[in-house]
């Protein structure tokens, strides 16, 4: 399910997205919203959706859609006196917002600007949804803004299966969310070493704890210390979040590049 706070990016979506439905050419149709699959819809429209449960549900412009819910209205630097039927409204909009978000198997929330109107959303949410944790597998190709995957997976073993299967291609990035568990990021390593018979040597970690001088230039200029790695034989990239704000590479000697998410709902 794809949720904005207005029809046209919603619309505009679906054109882009074949395999997006957009709820008003559903409506428009008599269809019914639970046999199309895939859907487009925006926020006010949320409680034809509400008892539906979606795999993955994407909120974009997170934080305008919240703020169209909590925010007060102004006009001119004067505040409207907020009537009771719009506090009705508003509620019952925030409380389709829940629905949907707490049924879904993952949520993603995305906007290039938000604060933390946001982040206590998710974190009530994540409330809400607790033992709802899957694991979640983001696959980004070259273009990643048009050109992605999101796999949900049931168990870790199930994910570290999947990676290994598809990547005969090296080399590759694998970024975790695994809090700097560096007994988890050695099991992970050792499982990579085994499956695509590489040595230790060809697979990089680098967590919290990693204090080496390569360790600092990979962080501060990846540029310069990849190709050298590679160089050195190394075919593996498995870091965590001590590089959680993410870095930028200019080369292209790099195959594939995943993130894993550990959480049901996550930024990004």
């Amino acid at each position: 399910l794809y949720c904005c706070h207005r029809k046209a990016p919603c619309a505009q979506m679906a054109q882009e997205h074949e395999s997006l439905s957009y709820y008003e050419d559903v409506k428009f149709r008599g269809g019914r919203w639970e046999d199309e699959g895939s859907l487009s819809i925006c926020l006010p429209s949320l409680h034809y959706v509400q008892d539906i449960s979606y795999d993955i549900v994407i909120l974009d412009e997170a934080e305008q859609q919240l703020m169209e819910i909590f925010q007060e209205r102004t006009q001119r630097g004067l505040d409207f006196t907020v009537r009771d039927y719009e506090l009705t409204e508003r509620k019952n909009r925030f409380e389709n917002l829940l629905s949907v978000c707490i049924h879904a198997r993952a949520v993603l929330a995305m906007d290039a600007s938000s604060t933390g109107l946001v982040g206590h959303f998710l974190t009530t949410l994540q409330t809400l949804r607790e033992g709802h944790t899957p694991l979640h597998l983001l696959s980004m190709d070259f273009d990643f803004l048009r050109l992605k995957s999101l796999q949900v997976m049931r168990t870790e073993a199930l994910l570290l299966q999947r990676i290994c299967k598809e990547m005969k291609e090296l080399p590759f990035v694998l970024h975790t969310s695994f809090n700097n568990d560096s007994g988890r990021m050695t099991a992970w390593s050792e499982v990579l070493q085994e499956e695509l018979g590489l040595t230790k040597e060809q697979v990089f970690l680098l967590d919290g704890q990693s204090k080496d001088e390569i360790h600092y230039r990979f962080k501060s200029n990846p540029d310069e210390t990849i190709p050298e790695l590679l160089k050195q034989g190394v075919r593996a990239f498995l870091l965590s979040p001590a590089v959680s704000t993410g870095f930028s590479y200019k080369g292209k000697d790099i195959d594939n590049v995943y993130a894993i998410f550990n959480k049901a709902i996550f930024g990004c």
